[in-house]
């Protein structure tokens, strides 16, 4: 995806026809994505058909089996527009791109209503493309089939010899390309940085945003009598921001009192009172995070929000730390551990990625793989369903 309105520039290290077909899909589309980025709108015309297609025909097998017999990589049933070209012949130096379509008098060409759709309009739709067909017919192959193999080797050396399929409009933006680049002086671009929203919504995230509470008729945050007011503060704080660690919650305490810093007194005193509250089952606690019962299930990994601080990475829980680990890893497979502990870090609003962050990270990533959630190792982490 991209947000490119006129324009998109693709560095490449390949050409998508030397990516070789693949039953996996990702690799199919970044292979149709390449051949179009150099070969234009033609390429979208093309079929994605799965590498183990079958002929369709006795014939198209022998065919086949006389094609591999000389060493030839031949994908049978390849095709565009809804039309089948019978095996698609690959050029040796390019893999994943044809040098040859071969039709066969077989199971399609008897099944078109009448000769005119079959020979004047399938030739149209596959040749716009720009494939090179050659027809085999049954009767030569089976009269005289010496000759008919003769006629296919030299019609599969000459197409090889010219090189890998290229549409008609590919040939003249090629040829447009490299006339431009020898006759246009070269002409310094202004670039303009657009700030765009990096963060974007998914069922799986939320913002943080912090409480506020506002509390009356104040005692002293440290005092016995202030904790009636103390507990109904709590619940909403915890109501607002559980998972929250203890110090977030001590803080949000202060703030809501209007006291500068927590001392030991203030500290004790919110401690008893929450630890009053999970005893109460109004609320619950794992390890020094504090959370309303039952929510487990509603749990959302949170980024933070713009005008926010971001917390601390010991101030995030770790089953919210391992639901962003996963779900973005899910959302790009085959990242590397260090790619997915930068996203994660972006994520969470970390600016940069420190040693306590990596190494608390990185114990996360290894705690998902022994639950079965994540599979890999430092070259590549995917998310098991």
């Amino acid at each position: 995806m991209t947000r490119a309105r006129h324009r998109m520039e693709v560095v490449a290290s390949c050409h998508g026809g030397s990516l070789a077909d693949s039953p996996n899909e990702s690799v199919q589309y970044l292979k149709r994505y390449l051949e179009y980025a150099e070969n234009g709108p033609a390429v979208l015309a093309r079929d994605v058909l799965p590498s183990d297609a079958e002929p369709d025909s006795p014939f198209e097998e022998a065919v086949l089996a006389v094609l591999r017999s000389w060493g030839h990589r031949v994908q049978p049933q390849v095709g565009v527009a809804g039309y089948r070209i019978d095996m698609g012949l690959r050029h040796p130096g390019m893999p994943g791109a044809c040098a040859l379509g071969i039709e066969c008098d077989g199971a399609m060409y008897h099944s078109s209503k009448a000769a005119r759709d079959r020979d004047r309009l399938r030739e149209q739709v596959l040749s716009g493309p720009g494939w090179r067909l050659y027809r085999i017919w049954g009767t030569d192959w089976y009269r005289d089939r010496a000759a008919a193999e003769l006629r296919l080797r030299e019609a599969v050396e000459h197409a090889i010899a010219q090189g890998p399929l290229l549409t008609p409009e590919a040939e003249a933006t090629a040829g447009a390309r490299e006339e431009a680049a020898d006759t246009a002086p070269r002409v310094e671009v202004a670039y303009e940085r657009v700030p765009v929203e990096a963060v974007t919504e998914r069922e799986w995230s939320t913002p943080y945003r912090t409480s506020t509470v506002l509390v009356t008729l104040r005692h002293e945050l440290h005092t016995a009598e202030a904790r009636p007011a103390l507990r109904q503060a709590l619940r909403q704080i915890v109501g607002a921001e559980g998972p929250i660690h203890e110090d977030l919650m001590v803080q949000r305490a202060r703030e809501a009192w209007g006291v500068g810093r927590a001392g030991a007194r203030i500290r004790d005193n919110v401690r008893g009172v929450a630890e009053g509250l999970v005893r109460g089952g109004d609320l619950a606690k794992s390890g020094d995070f504090y959370d309303l019962p039952g929510r487990d299930g509603d749990l959302r990994a949170r980024y933070v929000s713009a005008g926010e601080a971001a917390r601390k990475i010991v101030h995030i829980a770790p089953e919210e730390r391992y639901l962003a680990l996963y779900e973005l890893a899910a959302e790009c497979p085959g990242m590397t551990q260090d790619e997915l502990i930068k996203q994660v870090s972006e994520f969470f609003g970390w600016k940069r990625t420190s040693r306590d962050i990596r190494e608390r990270l990185e114990a996360d990533i290894a705690e998902l793989c022994r639950r079965r959630k994540l599979d890999g190792g430092p070259e590549r982490v995917n998310a098991l369903r």
